[in-house]
């Protein structure tokens, strides 16, 4: 049984069933109902991201209404609407970035951003309740050092991932480690934000279907501001 009906426009996702096709069939459970006025490249750019950083934020971070959050990787697809959703739900938000992408940043809502390649985020001695890791290079002694607690979304290679894991494993330090996963009501939310402007999606680059591997390669340098999307023409 599902609430949707033949022709609902709908958004959603599902890490099931190949990549890069035309089309997919997947649960109604991982799915919802896109805003009114809002089109499919934008909203097709949501789910994985924005779904990650919800998580991040609210299941996993249980961040409050004037709780302060340090995002570090605050330019990239998590990063980007996880400074969005932080204000949304009132916290007060210090952002990382490089130099050249601040002001982005600052056009998101962060109330204050760090630049990293001007200042050592490995020496930064701000204080944060939570501290939301989508770049994954922060170490156990920066979440400890800066936080009261943390929330581990990327990891920049497998030996740093396991070097903070055993760490915590041996630490009081509370940090949760997830794998999101979408769920209609989470999506809802996340439709919700953008209908009430709450959230805007950054497309910095639009693909062709025939120009995949350049996207990728695109997305591999690791310097992309907000989404890439490709398109079915």
């Amino acid at each position: 049984m599902t609430h949707f009906k033949v022709g609902d426009r709908v958004f959603g996702e599902t890490l099931k069933g190949g990549a890069f096709a035309e089309y997919a069939c997947v649960p109604a459970t991982v799915c919802a109902i896109m805003p009114e006025g809002i089109e499919f490249p934008e909203m097709a750019s949501v789910p994985i991201a924005g779904i990650t950083a919800l998580q991040a934020l609210i299941t996993h971070g249980q961040i409050q209404e004037g709780e302060s959050v340090l995002i570090n990787g605050s330019s990239g697809g998590v990063g980007h609407f996880a400074v969005q959703i932080a204000k949304a739900y009132g916290a007060k938000v210090t952002a990382v970035c490089s130099s050249k992408n601040v002001d982005f940043v600052k056009s998101l809502g962060a109330d204050q951003v760090i630049a990293y390649d001007k200042e050592n985020i490995h020496q930064h001695n701000g204080k944060y309740n939570l501290i939301i890791d989508t770049n994954g290079n922060l170490t156990h002694k920066d979440y400890t050092r800066m936080g009261q607690r943390g929330v581990m979304v990327g990891f920049t290679t497998i030996g740093h991932m396991i070097s903070l894991l055993l760490r915590r494993a041996t630490s009081k330090f509370p940090i949760a480690q997830f794998t999101a996963e979408a769920n209609t009501k989470d999506l809802e939310v996340l439709a919700s934000l953008i209908q009430n402007r709450k959230i805007k999606v950054h497309i910095e680059k639009t693909y062709s279907y025939k120009d995949i591997p350049a996207a990728i390669s695109y997305i591999e340098a690791m310097r992309t501001k907000g989404k890439v999307i490709i398109v079915w023409e």
